[in-house]
């Protein structure tokens, strides 16, 4: 809208003159370099952060040729160049990073970068061949034929692809349909955002038991649900759990996906004080918050990296006093370990599109996981065994060592992404979660 107002303007009054042009153009850049230094994830964009780039993009216009910005940078050839490609690199960097996203997870400098040269060399092969030839009309009379056909050739393959005649070829692989959420999502309807809410299992029964946590605690509930509909004698569950909820006390992070994690886990806490739940299951996404950037503990004296040596003790250390409470009144405490993480494990990551020989995953496929998950493994056992606390352990279902399974004997997926097991693989085979919803007697944990 801005844009067609200037444009109508200077169509309007095509004569007039421009005031104190170098100061509108510095204005301009500067409106934007300030949309770029202070607009935030978190921030209302669009709304009204949206005027510092969108001011200030119409000053530098308006100010013309006489603004100094304008005549000695934006007019400078490589400017120039970004100028001419710019609609097409517009459009070309919206595909290169849907498609990265598609086949690499997780956010990495590298593929950022590889997004943007990507980017760049089409919106310039584009401008060259296509957007130029098409402005000088060198194809002279067939110009008009050739759009079209164009337009014809794009709305058959639009059409071919609606009604099947175009089929994915991931069509030929057992590729998981549910995700870890799926089954939460379909008993309980209202959760926040970040998929965080209470979720209940197996009714009201004689003894419950509480798990807080993430997503790597609601990869398992399609199990739990099997076990509890099948034994009446087990307890209930609930999970007070949430995307990127980590369970650990004064741990946060500053993504503000996960703003509603922290009054769930403070409810989740008050519920553990409950009489009627008599074991508390604590889990998370280990691998992830303590091996990479994002998450920090803060008690108040300042942040330390959760990823830290210094910031992991003290997570633990101030985790080990809760465990020691509940323990004194009479609650069994469980820890469950992570599950293997490697973009490699996803089923429908790059190893697989870029495949053309399979159309199908083989059986007992293997890959290597980073040392380091092994090692923080090692670590957080030893500290959850120290803290007498009863410890489940996903990684030595699927892993021995560095080398993990990531299909099964029958050649299906057993995990749904870089960092979730499949749900249709843990309904059957994740019993090592069995032990958390075993039968209590007499209020106590066996």
């Amino acid at each position: 809208m801005a844009g067609s107002l200037l444009a109508y303007l200077q169509v309007r009054y095509p004569h007039s003159p421009v005031r104190h042009a170098s100061m509108q153009s510095f204005i301009g850049i500067g409106m934007i370099a300030a949309g770029l230094a202070l607009v935030r994830p978190e921030s209302a964009f669009p709304g009204f952060w949206a005027f510092l780039p969108v001011g200030g993009a119409v000053l530098l216009i308006a100010s013309g040729a006489q603004g100094w910005i304008n005549r000695y940078v934006l007019a400078t050839r490589p400017m120039v160049w970004c100028g001419l490609i710019s609609y097409p690199l517009y459009l070309w960097h919206w595909v290169a990073i849907g498609y990265s996203n598609i086949l690499f997870v997780g956010k990495s400098p590298v593929r950022a970068a590889c997004c943007v040269l990507v980017s760049v060399v089409l919106a310039a092969l584009t401008y060259l061949l296509i957007e130029r030839p098409l402005r000088n009309n060198r194809l002279g009379k067939a110009y008009p034929f050739v759009l079209l056909a164009c337009m014809i050739g794009v709305l058959a393959i639009a059409l071919a692809a609606m009604t099947q005649v175009l089929r994915p070829r991931l069509r030929h692989f057992d590729v998981p349909e549910q995700n870890e959420w799926t089954f939460l999502q379909s008993i309980n309807g209202n959760v926040g955002a970040n998929v965080e809410a209470v979720y209940s299992l197996g009714g009201k029964r004689a003894t419950s038991v509480l798990f807080i946590g993430d997503s790597h605690i609601a990869q398992y509930a399609v199990r739990l649900n099997r076990l509890l509909v099948a034994d009446p004698a087990r307890p209930d569950a609930t999970l007070a759990i949430g995307g990127g909820c980590i369970p650990l006390i004064d741990v946060k992070t500053d993504d503000p996906m996960r703003k509603g994690c922290w009054p769930l886990r403070d409810q989740a806490y008050r519920m553990a004080g409950e009489q009627r739940f008599q074991r508390v299951v604590i889990g998370g996404a280990w691998n992830k918050y303590m091996l990479t950037d994002g998450y920090y503990f803060d008690d108040g004296h300042g942040r330390l990296p959760l990823n830290s040596a210094q910031g992991r003790k003290a997570a633990l250390r101030e985790m080990a006093q809760q465990v020691e409470a509940w323990q004194r009144a009479g609650k069994e405490v469980v820890f469950i370990l992570d599950n293997p993480v490697s973009t490699l494990l996803s089923s429908t990551g790059w190893r697989t599109r870029f495949s053309l020989s399979q159309d199908h995953f083989p059986a007992n496929s293997v890959i290597q996981v980073p040392a380091e998950q092994v090692s923080l493994r090692a670590d957080l056992m030893a500290w959850a065994l120290g803290e007498k606390m009863t410890v489940v352990d996903p990684f030595s279902a699927v892993c021995a060592g560095t080398s993990c399974r990531m299909t099964s004997e029958s050649g299906k997926p057993i995990f749904k992404d870089s960092s979730h097991f499949n749900p249709e693989w843990s309904i059957d085979h994740a019993t090592f979660i069995d032990v958390t919803v075993s039968p209590t007697s007499h209020g106590k944990s066996r």
